[in-house]
């Protein structure tokens, strides 16, 4: 049985929006926050991002199965927006499928990020609630790097 599900995460940053959308469109930067969580091990990350572009990596989480995330993105509005669909594979099986859009936006000397994510969550991997605090765990990674890369300027 499918369960479907959708939540908006908000979150500012100290960074101009140059800064914070860079995190997503550099493969480099990107690779620094996304899948390098405590705990999580990921190999052989790839993002080529512009429309039809595509992202993928592998991670193990503290168990033997390894989980694989690919992406397609779809609109790349340079320091605006972001809208890509991505799947999550647990071995051969098929956990989910989402449409994820990010957009951006100056407040003050800093960056509002909006990320809103709808899904589809196949068979037994009811794990809304578990993706939208794994999404909380990435936002807050992109913070700490962006305070990485200040200390380093």
């Amino acid at each position: 049985m499918s369960k479907h599900s959708t939540f908006t995460l908000e979150r500012h940053y100290d960074a101009p929006v140059e800064r914070v959308y860079a995190c997503w469109a550099n493969p480099e930067l990107k690779s620094r926050w996304f899948g390098n969580l405590e705990g999580v091990h990921t190999v052989g990350h790839k993002l080529d991002f512009r429309p039809g572009g595509t992202e993928h990596a592998r991670s193990q989480c503290g168990k033997p199965e390894w989980s694989t995330y690919n992406a397609t993105y779809h609109v790349t509005d340079e320091n605006e927006r972001i809208v890509y669909s991505y799947s999550m594979d647990l071995e051969d099986k098929r956990m989910s499928v989402s449409l994820a859009t990010i957009e951006f936006a100056a407040e003050g000397k800093g960056c509002k990020m909006t990320l809103t994510e709808q899904g589809v969550f196949l068979d037994d991997f009811g794990w809304s609630d578990g993706r939208e605090e794994g999404t909380r765990l990435l936002l807050e990674a992109i913070a700490k790097d962006l305070a990485r890369q200040e200390a380093h300027a």
